[in-house]
């Protein structure tokens, strides 16, 4: 078989980063693979990196895109493509548009990434997924939306657990020193979030949470938050603009920070590449995320070992069970979050309980030779 990634999104977040490394483990285990991505994102620069054959999708296409569609024929009939698999909601239109028009043969699986908010009964959803032919997410919640809300038939809607490289996941004491002596965090408890700034990620009530801890606490802790404001497009010149709720988030952290004197405090990193290092160097990983459907970076934090703080919405309970591998609090509660750091303080013993569970548990149901053979068989089977 022949895999074409579609993959139209001008940001690098947790979603880019796992499509990479999908496609990177994907060739590895001997598929062949081109990607149709756009021109001058950070994800195409790496895929390039890796020597992934890419192809670009043409200047201000939409999903009704004539060059688009033209494109994608191209590219089928140059590559012998014989699957296609999107993950982003222009994507599906255009594959699915594509197999209307030229070939209703070529098998389509899209994954999704985010709780289905859509009207099942509305015709053009019903057009659209017709020309899907399987639909996956790593949540269990995320396919029950799935099933409520997208007009696609039940056997088509797959559970494929996050891949992750486990052999990765390991402590390097040097590299931890270094990076927490950057920040003068060698005698501090770090806290951390890694996610992009985002309004439904919680960071500003992250960092007002802060403010809610005891003056003693406060000078036992570090708060950071890695990660940079959510890119809304690419300009003529090829920089980035900011969504305004995200650069909205980021002003009110920044003044959080000046007007209470806490640049030693709450520590702002801009997003990290080797983003495992940053994870071992921290003490706590927190996820205050609104509704997150199902975290990469928790898992990874898992992997590292780290005491866990998320929210009880989403996916987030289906990573922490009912507690016994992390703490479970209310979404958009400050005050919540300044408690359960303060629990984790009181209880160091308990929350290494709990990591050394999560661990265990990630590992037994995240490795990628399982999350492989999940999408082979979908694969094989159409």
């Amino acid at each position: 078989m022949n895999l074409l990634h579609f993959i139209c999104s001008d940001a690098f977040g947790g979603m880019e980063l796992y499509i990479k490394e999908l496609i990177a483990q994907q060739v590895k285990a001997g598929y062949t693979i081109v990607v149709l991505t756009k021109k001058n994102t950070r994800l195409a620069k790496e895929l390039h990196e890796l020597n992934i054959p890419i192809y670009f999708i043409p200047n201000k296409a939409s999903k009704f895109s004539l060059p688009l569609l033209f494109t994608i024929k191209n590219i089928v009939k140059k590559e012998n493509i014989t699957h296609i698999h999107t993950h982003n909601n222009i994507d599906i239109w255009m594959a699915s548009w594509f197999k209307y028009v030229f070939n209703k043969k070529i098998v389509h699986l899209n994954s999704t990434y985010m709780m289905m908010q859509k009207n099942k009964h509305q015709w053009h959803y019903k057009f659209l997924y017709h020309f899907v032919d399987g639909m996956s997410s790593t949540s269990a919640m995320t396919n029950k939306s799935i099933e409520k809300n997208i007009p696609i038939q039940q056997h088509k809607i797959l559970l494929i657990p996050y891949g992750r490289s486990i052999q990765q996941f390991v402590a390097h004491e040097p590299l931890r020193n270094k990076i927490r002596n950057q920040y003068q965090a060698q005698d501090k408890m770090v806290i951390a979030m890694l996610s992009r700034l985002d309004q439904e990620k919680g960071n500003l009530e992250f960092a007002q949470a802060f403010l809610k801890l005891p003056k003693s606490i406060q000078e036992q802790v570090q708060f950071w938050i890695i990660g940079e404001p959510t890119m809304a497009y690419l300009d003529a010149n090829g920089q980035a603009v900011y969504e305004a709720q995200s650069q909205a988030i980021e002003n009110a952290i920044t003044n959080i920070v000046q007007l209470n004197h806490l640049e030693n405090k709450i520590i702002r990193i801009p997003f990290q590449k080797e983003y495992i290092a940053y994870l071992d160097a921290i003490d706590v990983f927190i996820l205050p995320s609104y509704n997150e459907m199902y975290s990469l970076s928790l898992l990874d934090a898992m992997l590292m070992k780290k005491p866990i703080i998320g929210t009880n919405t989403g996916g987030t309970p289906e990573q922490l069970g009912e507690g016994e591998r992390g703490t479970l609090i209310a979404a958009r509660d400050v005050d919540a979050i300044a408690q359960a750091v303060e629990a984790i303080i009181a209880n160091k013993k308990d929350a290494i309980e709990k990591a050394n569970q999560a661990y265990a548990w990630a590992i037994q149901t995240h490795a990628w030779d399982a999350t492989l053979r999940k999408y082979e068989a979908f694969y094989q089977a159409n």
